[in-house]
């Protein structure tokens, strides 16, 4: 299921509204001049804000990330319903081969590329082989990156412009079917990680959970589909879809972990 094919009820946060704002813009930007928008590369919490927002315009949105397993995608909000050649959203994919079972870690990949000045949002997947590290990247942005994305680290790395048939890992979220008492993320992360409240609100309390990359300050914000809770030391938690209630009245919800040893 598309991200833009499925939305909650739930209000839009605070901290959602800068981008609501900007998606805002884009509707009126396509709605005007009756002509495609083609966004950055997107969370999957955005990509169902944006799905919700240009759905109650009465337009329409398609999107690509560059593998059929992609999280950050690329989105076209369009006008009309047509298809649209995957080409056509600018995706390119880099290379950067490093010698074979050399150590690096996701973060010290991102980590390297934002080192070069751009912004996250050009970025779309991350994957870290034995021998490569590839990256999903805005075509606007690979002259910039063959030419500064020079390390990793330590390793120096040579980087070029790879086939986007190449090879992409399998998703390594382990699923599973959680029931909450309520949708908040300290007993979203709790059941998920399989640790007591106690010890996930020593994490909140230390800053250790960020809810879409944005640091939390309190244990109590309510979830949403597409939300991706980043727990330091454990990994990520992804949000994929709620399921109703049980006959007790705990919320059921289908979520994946992905622990940080292997990103």
């Amino acid at each position: 299921m598309n991200a833009g094919e499925r939305v909650t009820s739930h209000a839009i946060r605070a901290m959602e509204q800068p981008f609501v704002k900007r998606v805002s813009e884009w509707i009126k930007a396509v709605d005007e001049r009756s002509r495609p928008w083609l966004t950055d590369f997107l969370t999957p919490r955005e990509q169902i804000v944006l799905g919700r927002m240009v759905s109650g315009a009465q337009l329409h949105v398609q999107f690509e990330g560059g593998a059929d397993t992609a999280e950050r995608k690329r989105a076209f909000i369009l006008p009309g319903e047509w298809p649209m050649d995957p080409e056509l959203f600018g995706i390119r994919l880099l290379c950067a081969d490093v010698p074979k079972g050399t150590s690096l870690s996701h973060g010290s990949a991102l980590g390297s590329l934002l080192g070069t000045g751009i912004h996250r949002r050009k970025l779309g997947d991350i994957a870290v082989f034995d021998d490569a590290v590839l990256a999903f990247v805005c075509e606007d942005i690979v002259t910039h990156l063959i030419r500064d994305w020079t390390a990793i680290g330590r390793q120096r790395v040579m980087v070029y412009t790879a086939s986007l048939d190449r090879e992409w890992p399998d998703p390594l979220y382990v699923r599973d079917i959680i029931e909450v008492t309520s949708a908040r993320a300290d007993a979203v992360v709790a059941h998920a990680t399989h640790q007591s409240r106690s010890k996930v609100s020593e994490l909140f309390a230390k800053g250790h959970v960020s809810l879409n990359f944005v640091e939390l300050s309190g244990p109590d914000v309510p979830v949403e589909e597409g939300d991706i809770l980043s727990v330091r030391g454990f990994g990520r938690v992804r949000v994929f879809e709620f399921l109703g209630e049980t006959r007790s009245g705990r919320t059921r919800v289908e979520v994946g972990t992905l622990a940080s040893k292997r990103q």
